[in-house]
């Protein structure tokens, strides 16, 4: 029997392109931990000036300025990665209208075509394949990874996929 190859062809809109962002930063790459540990640092340190209020001058005001920085610069963060993910959607023109790039799924491993470039990806080297609502996210190495929105033969790919990728490489999530 012949294995044969799954064609790809991967539309991104700014909708798939926005959830997978966030994916990635928060979940993928853990970009929330940080701020959550500063905002909380920032406010184990005002609870001493809050408890202090009436037996030392200024501390409920440095309290107040604790609490403030440890839960607006995280705040800031989050309205800068929006604003900034939104000028790069922009850029991007992300409409859905065109193939941002073609995979061919082969029993040897990912061949992947955006306009004049290519890449192989053999299966051993795949870092990890994650299933959302919507979209297949395919990462071929922890930084990198490929969107595969779901259409007509979604069960079929990561069905290849789970053929494909041990089991540890597999993650299915209702986001």
């Amino acid at each position: 029997m012949k294995k044969e190859a799954v064609l790809i062809p991967a539309r991104i809109t700014r909708e798939v392109f926005r959830r997978f962002a966030f994916f990635d930063a928060f979940y993928h790459q853990k970009h929330w931990q940080r701020p959550l540990a500063f905002a909380l640092l920032m406010s184990a340190f005002s609870v001493p000036c809050f408890l202090l209020h009436g037996q030392r001058r200024g501390a409920l005001l440095l309290g107040a300025v604790l609490l403030a920085v440890g839960l607006g610069l995280p705040l800031a963060y989050l309205l800068s990665f929006s604003l900034s993910l939104r000028r790069q959607m922009k850029r991007m023109d992300l409409r859905g209208e065109r193939i941002a790039y073609t995979l061919r799924l082969e029993p040897g491993g990912v061949h992947v075509t955006a306009g004049t470039e290519a890449a192989d990806y053999p299966w051993e080297t795949i870092h990890m394949a994650y299933r959302v609502s919507g979209c297949d996210y395919l990462y071929v190495s922890v930084g990198r990874a490929y969107l595969l929105p779901h259409g007509p033969s979604a069960e079929k790919i990561w069905a290849l996929l789970q053929s494909r990728l041990p089991p540890e490489k597999l993650k299915t999530f209702r986001i």
